[in-house]
C-alpha cells in the first residue's frame, strides 16, 4: 500500500470519529503521513519536509498537524488512533498547555530508585483494578501510595506524573478512538496495558510504562466522575487529586536493585563500545537542541539516543539520523559518536 493509499484510509477512519466525546472541545487537526523521501499532507503528496521528524504534533505552516513516520506496513485502524493520540498534542499546544516535563534536566536528574519502583508497582496494580472495577478504598490506598512518593520523591514523582498528564492524556484518546474505530482491537489494547503496567519488566526506562499508567489513571478518573479539574492549566491533575491526602509511610519489599543493576550496566556497555569504535561526527561545543527522549538513557556525562539527534540554535541547528552517544551536560554538546544500538529493538 502506498503511502497516498494510507493517508486516504486513515482519513476515511479518523473522519468518523466523535472528537469532542474523546476531550471536550478536542477538534480534528489535519495530518501528514511520511517515509523518508515524501509526504501525503491533506491528501496532496509533498517532499518530505524538515519539520518531519518522529511521530508527534508540529507547527507546519503556522498550523498545528499530526505527523506519523511510516515505516513498515500498518494497521490503518491502529494507525488513525495513534494519529489521533498527535492531534491530541496539537490540541494541548493549541491549549498553552505547559505541563511538559523538562527531558533535557530529566535525562540526568532523575534517579532510578529502588523503593519508588517498588511502591509504583503496587500502585499500577491497584489502577489495573480500578480500571476494571471501581473501589472507593483501593483508590484511597492508591491515593496514600502516591503521597508518599511525592513527598520523598519529589523529583522523580514530579517526572513521572508530567508523562502522564501529556502523554498519559494522549494515549487515553487513543484508547477512546480506537474504541470508536474497532472495538475488537481496542480490547486487546486495553488487556494488554493492564497486564504492563503490572509488570516489572516494563519499569526501566520509565517514561515509556508512563504512557499507559496516564491512559488507565485518567480513564479510572473520567469514567468514575472523580470532583478534579481536568481543564488546562499549570498544575498537575495528579498533584490536584492528591490535595488533602496526608502521607503515611510505606513498607514494601524492594524489588528492582537487580533491575536498575542491570540497566546502567547495559548502558555503559553501549558508551564504551561507541567510544571505543571511536565514529566521531562532532567535536566542539554547541547546544544540545533534541534527542529521542522516548527510550534515551544517560550514564556518567554521555546521552544515547537512538534515530536522531540535533544540536545547535535556530537556523544554524543541525539534525542528525542515526544511533549516537554524545557527551554532554544536558544543556550542551562537546561530541558526538555515531554508533549501532539493538537494545531499543
Amino acid at each position: 500500500m502506498n503511502i497516498r493509499d494510507v493517508y486516504s484510509e486513515v482519513k476515511k477512519r479518523i473522519d468518523k470519529v466523535d472528537f469532542n466525546s474523546l476531550w471536550p472541545g478536542f477538534k480534528k487537526l489535519r495530518f501528514a503521513i511520511y517515509n523518508e523521501k515524501e509526504a501525503c499532507f491533506d491528501g496532496d503528496l509533498i517532499d518530505k519536509h524538515a519539520e518531519f521528524i518522529a511521530n508527534t504534533a508540529i507547527l507546519y505552516k503556522e498550523e498545528e498537524i499530526g505527523i506519523w513516520n511510516l515505516t513498515e506496513e500498518t494497521d490503518c485502524d491502529v494507525l488513525s488512533s495513534k494519529l489521533i493520540h498527535e492531534m491530541f498534542h496539537g490540541f494541548q499546544c493549541l491549549n498553552n498547555e505547559s505541563r511538559f516535563p523538562d527531558e533535557f534536566e530529566a535525562i540526568i536528574k532523575y534517579k532510578y530508585i529502588d523503593e519508588n519502583l517498588s511502591i509504583k508497582l503496587i500502585e499500577n496494580k491497584i489502577i489495573s483494578s480500578l480500571a476494571m472495577k471501581f473501589d472507593t478504598i483501593e483508590y484511597q490506598k492508591l491515593l496514600l501510595l502516591r503521597k508518599y512518593r511525592s513527598d520523598k520523591y519529589p523529583y522523580e514523582y514530579d517526572y513521572e506524573v508530567r508523562i502522564e498528564e501529556i502523554e498519559g492524556t494522549a494515549n487515553y484518546v487513543e484508547f477512546e478512538s480506537l474504541k470508536q474505530i474497532n472495538y475488537e482491537k481496542y480490547s486487546k489494547k486495553f488487556a494488554q496495558s493492564l497486564k504492563d503496567i503490572s509488570n516489572k519488566d516494563y519499569f526501566i526506562p520509565i517514561r515509556i510504562i508512563s504512557y499507559d499508567i496516564g491512559a488507565l489513571l485518567f480513564k479510572v478518573i473520567i469514567e468514575n466522575h472523580i470532583n478534579v479539574d481536568l481543564s488546562f492549566s499549570n498544575i498537575l491533575t495528579m498533584k490536584k487529586i492528591l490535595k488533602g491526602t496526608e502521607s503515611i509511610k510505606q513498607e514494601v519489599a524492594l524489588e528492582f536493585r537487580d533491575d536498575i543493576n542491570q540497566y546502567f550496566v547495559e548502558t555503559d556497555e553501549i558508551i564504551k563500545k561507541a567510544l571505543k569504535e571511536n565514529e566521531v561526527v562532532f567535536f566542539g561545543s554547541e547546544e544540545l537542541a533534541g534527542f529521542n527522549v522516548y527510550n534515551a538513557r544517560y550514564l556518567d556525562g554521555y546521552l544515547v539516543s537512538n534515530y536522531f539527534i540535533a544540536y545547535g540554535k535556530g537556523d544554524a541547528k543541525t539534525l542528525l539520523y542515526g544511533d549516537f552517544v554524545a557527551k554532554t551536560d544536558g544543556k550542551n554538546i562537546s561530541k558526538i559518536y555515531k554508533t549501532e544500538l539493538d537494545y531499543w529493538k
